[in-house]
């Protein structure tokens, strides 16, 4: 064991201080694992807060007994401290200022503790898998429920009206829990040795594709089959050939069925929480949104998403159903500025770089987990071209995920490569 103490101390103060070393990294790694396995439980708010804090502890007593107090290097600081540096400037003119400087908190600075948090406690490949088999439970869990809810509320294959939401809010947050799960459970087949093991996320592996279909969303289905044709490309000719035919039988059930076409034709009859807002509502607001850009182009109108709403509720085209832009990059263009969009764009460019180097390892972990980060980081920026889902639990369990990768991938050094 290392020294972190600075100063010549007692026998007795050493010990006390090696007990707190290792109590505070079993604390950062338990908070970590549990919010892996936890975050798409929209129940469980007051827990994932609780395991949030106890990640802040934890780093402060990491700072505390190294003496200084820093965040960990990786190749996206730059590009990451950039974004939030702009982020926490836009408060000077944001109209908002209290919104903003409360979605800063519950937003941006929730994704910056969790990202540094798995680079500070999660060490080797021992860590990195007890952090996706929690991923794996988790994941199961919402299955199985987002299963039984369809039956429950007596959903059929033909008929559209019933979505599985299972414990998350609804259904767009689950299609979009799946498409960052997925991916992950597609190369962790590959990351684990033991074939029971093996078999059984390849299970899961089926189980969640079943799961989002269920969630009758079509554009998370095309993003999903962009995800697994560039894993067929890349690492598995089979999976690229049955993920085709899996499509087409997929857009010929959705698109040319007469009972999913009634299903449809009737959808708009649900109610406000299952409404669907169309391409041709996404273009009205967008157009919208890029003439408020023009009005304030270098800081924004205020970080956060709901700021459209409280800026705008008055005009034709942000209404109750209309509250944000349905598109991440234009809103946050709107929200702080062009400025802000460009950094944010870093941002996942220096990860998918990271990732892409990643999958030109030698080693055969390294490279399929590469794989998977790089279907997940693809797949999520496709996503948010529709949605603006850059928020709440998936975006912390992305930004998990890019703590995860950071770790495998840009030590090349560390006894991660020798486990």
């Amino acid at each position: 064991m290392e020294n972190h103490t600075t100063r010549p101390q007692t026998i007795f103060s050493v010990m006390d201080r090696e007990r707190l070393w290792k109590w505070h990294e079993y604390l950062g790694k338990g908070c970590l694992m549990g919010l892996m396995a936890l975050l798409p439980f929209a129940h469980l708010r007051l827990v994932l807060s609780i395991l949030l804090g106890g990640l802040v502890v934890s780093i402060v007593i990491r700072w505390w007994l190294e003496g200084k107090v820093y965040l960990p290097y990786t190749p996206i600081n730059l590009p990451l401290f950039l974004f939030s540096g702009w982020v926490i400037l836009s408060l000077v003119t944001a109209t908002k200022f209290t919104y903003s400087l409360f979605q800063i908190k519950n937003e941006l600075l929730t994704h910056l503790l969790i990202f540094f948090s798995v680079i500070f406690f999660i060490r080797d490949r021992k860590d990195i898998k007890k952090l996706l088999l929690f991923l794996y439970l988790g994941l199961f869990i919402i299955c199985v429920f987002g299963v039984y809810e369809f039956w429950d509320r007596g959903g059929s294959f033909l008929d559209r009206s019933v979505r599985i939401g299972s414990l998350t809010p609804d259904y767009i947050y689950l299609s979009t829990y799946l498409l960052l799960s997925i991916p992950m459970t597609l190369t962790g087949i590959h990351f684990f040795q033991k074939k029971n093991m093996r078999v059984v996320i390849l299970l899961l592996f089926l189980f969640s594709l079943f799961c989002m279909f269920l969630t009758f969303t079509r554009i998370a289905w095309a993003v999903l089959f962009i995800q697994i044709l560039f894993y067929g490309v890349f690492r598995n000719r089979i999976i690229l050939g049955t993920g085709v035919v899996s499509l087409i039988l997929v857009i010929s059930f959705s698109f040319f069925s007469p009972l999913v076409k009634n299903a449809v034709k009737t959808y708009g009859e649900l109610g406000p929480n299952d409404q669907v807002v169309g391409i041709e509502g996404r273009v009205n607001v967008w157009k919208f949104a890029f003439s408020k850009i023009l009005e304030h182009p270098v800081t924004g109108i205020g970080y956060g998403r709901d700021i459209v709403r409280f800026v705008y509720s008055g005009n034709q085209v942000i209404d109750e159903e209309y509250w944000h832009t349905f598109n991440t990059f234009i809103d946050t263009a709107l929200e702080i500025g062009i400025p802000g969009v460009l950094f944010l764009l870093g941002v996942f460019f220096f990860l998918l770089k990271v990732f892409w180097e990643g999958m030109r390892e030698k080693d055969r972990g390294t490279v399929f987990i590469s794989t998977g980060l790089m279907m997940v980081v693809m797949g999520y920026f496709l996503r948010n071209q529709v949605d603006h889902v850059y928020v709440d639990f998936p975006s912390q369990l992305f930004w998990l995920l890019m703590g995860l990768g950071m770790v495998l991938v840009s030590q090349p050094t560390n006894v991660i490569r020798k486990t």
